[in-house]
C-alpha cells in the first residue's frame, strides 16, 4: 500500500478498502446556480482498481451504494457494462469513465494532501425511474429536478 500520511485515514482505507469524500457542487448557469452532491471513492487507486463517483443522490444512499461497487472490484467481480437494476431502489445505473478534470479542486488536493495516487474514476450514473438515462429523449420529464441534479463527468454520450 502506498504511503498515506493520516494514521486515522490509513486505518479506514485498510479496513474498508477505499475512504468517501462528499462535496457540495454547484450547477447551471453563474446567476441560476443550484447545489447537488458528489460523493466519491478515493484509495482504489492504491489497490490497482478504480475510484467511483457519483453525483446528485445524498450521501445516505450514495456510499452505501458506492460500498457495494467498491466491495465488488475488491473482490474481483467484473462489473456490468449495462445497466445495473440493484445499486439504487427507484432507478437504475450505469458505469462509465469519467473525465478527472471535471473534479473539484478539494478532492483532487485532498488526494494529494493525503498521498492517494491519483488513478481511474468511474462515474455511476443514475436513470429517472423510468430508466431513461441523462442523454435519452424525455428523461427527467415529469420527475421534479431529476435532470438538473446529476451533472455528468464523462463527457458526451
Amino acid at each position: 500500500m502506498a504511503q498515506i500520511r493520516n494514521p486515522q485515514l490509513r486505518s479506514i482505507i485498510e479496513q474498508r478498502g477505499w475512504l468517501g469524500l462528499v462535496n457540495h457542487i454547484g450547477i447551471g448557469k453563474p446567476d441560476e446556480q443550484q447545489e447537488t452532491y458528489l460523493v466519491q471513492t478515493v484509495g482504489m487507486a492504491l489497490r490497482g482498481l478504480p475510484d467511483f463517483v457519483v453525483t446528485g443522490i445524498e450521501p445516505a444512499v450514495a456510499v452505501p451504494a458506492l460500498d457495494r461497487l467498491a466491495a465488488a472490484a475488491r473482490r474481483g467481480k467484473v462489473l456490468p457494462k449495462g445497466p445495473m437494476r440493484h445499486l439504487f431502489a427507484n432507478a437504475h445505473a450505469l458505469l462509465m469513465p469519467a473525465a478527472r478534470q471535471w473534479f473539484p479542486l478539494e478532492s483532487s488536493a485532498t488526494c494529494q494532501e493525503l498521498g492517494f495516487p491519483e488513478g481511474e474514476v468511474v462515474q455511476v450514473v443514475w436513470s429517472d425511474p423510468l430508466g431513461r438515462f441523462p442523454w435519452d429523449a424525455g428523461h427527467g420529464d415529469g420527475f421534479d429536478g431529476t435532470r438538473e441534479v446529476q451533472p455528468l463527468l464523462v463527457g458526451r454520450h
